[in-house]
């Protein structure tokens, strides 16, 4: 199977497009989304998105310069949770 900027360009574009669109908001939206349908918890969904959001961003070669998105990274989860 081929990557798809290599089969059909325009949907990396399409993809690339959209990541950049995307507000903190809708991406915590996602990320609650994929914590109740799919029963991740809260830390794997957030490194599931930015997997998706780097793997959209380094495929391909972009032909036009593409936004910076207004993605988070994950925070590390408290060593000692406080009682």
């Amino acid at each position: 199977m081929k990557p798809c900027s290599q089969d059909r360009p325009y949907l990396h574009n399409f993809l690339s497009d959209l990541w950049s669109y995307l507000t903190p908001d809708i991406i915590d939206k996602l990320k609650d989304m994929l914590v109740k349908e799919f029963g991740m918890k809260p830390r794997e969904a957030e490194i599931f998105l930015l997997d998706q959001r780097l793997r959209t961003a380094f495929k391909g070669a972009p032909t036009k310069p593409t936004r910076l998105p207004c993605f988070p990274f994950p925070s590390d989860p408290p060593s000692n949770p406080s009682p």
